[in-house]
C-alpha cells in the first residue's frame, strides 16, 4: 500500500512540473479514491462484524434446537415404551375380561 502512494504522490509532482492544475486533479483525485477506499473498508468490516455476530447467533441457535431435539427422542422413546406397556395391560384386561365372561 506505502508504495502506491509513494508512486501516486511521485507522479501527481511529476505532472505537477508541466502543469500545476492537472497536478493539483490528479492529487484531489488519488485522494478521493483513498478515502472511498477507507470507507469501503470500513463499512466492509462492520458488514463482516454483523455476519460473525449472526453466526455466533445461528450457532448458538442450532445447539439449542439439538438439545430440543434429542429431549424429544427421549420423550418419543418413554412414549413408546408407554405405549408399549399400555397395549400390554389392554391384552391382558381382554383375556381377563374373556376368562370371565366363559
Amino acid at each position: 500500500h506505502s508504495v502506491y502512494v509513494a508512486g501516486m504522490r511521485e507522479l501527481a509532482r511529476q505532472v505537477s512540473v508541466g502543469c500545476g492544475e492537472r497536478g493539483h486533479l490528479l492529487s484531489a483525485i488519488f485522494s478521493s479514491m483513498e478515502a472511498l477506499k477507507e470507507k469501503m473498508f470500513s463499512v466492509k468490516q462492520v458488514k463482516l462484524q454483523g455476519l460473525e455476530s449472526e453466526l455466533r447467533n445461528l450457532r448458538d441457535e442450532q445447539k439449542e434446537m439439538r438439545k430440543q431435539l434429542e429431549q424429544m427422542g427421549v420423550v418419543e422413546a418413554a412414549l413408546a415404551s408407554k405405549t408399549n406397556e399400555l397395549q400390554r395391560l389392554q391384552a391382558s384386561k381382554e383375556k381377563l375380561v374373556s376368562m370371565v365372561k366363559s
